[in-house]
Order: structure tokens, then C-alpha cells, then sequence
């Protein structure tokens, strides 16, 4: 957890629930770029186009990138990643990166 962290948490009451620090977007992945980021341009385009707003695509890249970059959020301290999986397995997907978590 990083010092600005800690030090807010320390300054939190004893009697309520723990800090969860949360990150995530939609998660996708494969070796060949646009073809990964191809699965996402739907859910793009009718947020941007319905809504007005971009979603994070946080883990849109081969299973390496998709490894360092939870390892990222796990080393700045996230405690919850809620991610939307894009792709043909997407329970296979989620299984995979429940065990990348931990």
C-alpha cells in the first residue's frame, strides 16, 4: 500500500469494514493486438456513442502483459478487480484470472 494509502487508513474508525481499493475495466486476451481490442470496440462504441463515456480496457493483450499488469494493481495496492471479460471463453477467461489474483 502506498504512504497517501496508509496513512488514510490509518485515520479510518476501527469499527468499519477494511479499505478496498478497486480497478479493473474489460479484460481480453490473445497475442495478436487488434484482434483482442477488436472484441471491445462493440462495448466502446455504445458507451461513447450511448453514453458519452469510455470504459477502461485495462487487460486488452497477450497473457503476459494481462499477468504484469495484476501484479501491478496487487503491488499498489487494489484489493478488488472487477473486470468484464470479452471473448469466445469467457468463463475459462475468468477462471484464469481468478488464479492470476490469488
Amino acid at each position: 500500500m502506498g504512504d497517501t494509502l496508509a496513512a488514510g487508513t490509518a485515520q479510518r474508525s476501527g469499527n468499519i469494514a477494511p479499505l478496498e481499493v478497486v480497478a479493473g475495466g474489460m479484460v481480453a486476451v490473445g497475442e495478436d493486438g487488434r484482434s483482442v481490442l477488436d472484441l471491445a470496440r462493440p462495448a466502446l462504441a455504445l458507451c461513447i456513442g450511448g453514453m458519452g463515456t469510455a470504459p477502461p480496457v485495462n487487460l486488452a493483450s497477450p497473457a503476459s502483459y494481462v499477468r504484469e499488469r495484476v501484479e501491478a494493481f496487487r503491488e499498489s495496492g487494489v484489493t478488488n478487480v472487477q473486470v468484464t471479460p470479452l471473448g469466445d471463453d469467457l468463463t475459462g477467461l475468468v477462471r484464469q484470472l481468478k488464479e492470476r489474483v490469488g
